[in-house]
């Protein structure tokens, strides 16, 4: 449900400094920029709708957004607040809140088999854009293919361990072995096959 609320509410909700942070959502990636406060005060006042944003923008202390009616998504502005202010003006819901600590993941497992699947998907694009510049491999040379062998030990210390404290290589082959890998073994990534 969306809480509209007025200019001079949303100013009281501002952090404090000469600067604030804002950011417009453009889909695919979060455009940020700092404002002169004083245009952001000009923003709240001009637009149609101030309203507070939820759960994934606050997790970003950009508790309230600015835009006018029929714009299009990557014109709301989203302004940085005062979270202290914001919780005590609304708090999120217990349930919301309680939900947002309770997200869950995968298996470790089943995030190193999804890393391989990205970067066997990254080689399949990189190859993909080749061929659209008219680079096929069947042209090159054997030794001028893409093709490229990391270690489970390498991947898994990148993937779980790289900088914590337990990043050496007795680590890495119990964190192996815990994930069901030979530390050994050769994951191959490249062209035409090379999978």
């Amino acid at each position: 449900m969306k809480k509209i609320i007025t200019s001079e509410e949303a100013i009281e909700l501002l952090p404090e400094g000469d600067e604030i942070h804002t950011f417009y959502n453009m889909s695919m990636m979060l455009i940020g920029a700092d404002w002169e406060r004083e245009d952001v005060i000009k923003k709240l006042e001009a637009v149609d709708v101030i309203e507070l944003t939820g759960e994934f923008a606050r997790s970003m202390e950009h508790g309230i957004c600015a835009y006018n009616h029929g714009c299009l998504q990557d014109e709301v502005l989203f302004i940085k607040t005062d979270m202290e202010k914001l919780n005590a003006f609304d708090p999120l819901p217990d349930e919301a809140a309680s939900q947002a600590a309770d997200v869950k993941s995968h298996s470790e497992k089943e995030i190193y088999d999804g890393c391989i699947r990205i970067l066997r998907q990254m080689v399949r694009f990189f190859e993909e854009y080749l061929e659209a510049m008219d680079i096929y491999q069947e042209d090159l040379l054997e030794e001028e293919r893409f093709s490229i062998a990391l270690s489970n030990f390498d991947i898994v210390q990148n993937l779980f361990l790289y900088g914590t404290t337990h990043s050496g290589g007795a680590s890495t082959r119990q964190k192996c072995k815990e994930l069901g890998l030979n530390d050994d073994d050769l994951v191959e990534f490249g062209f035409s096959g090379g999978e």
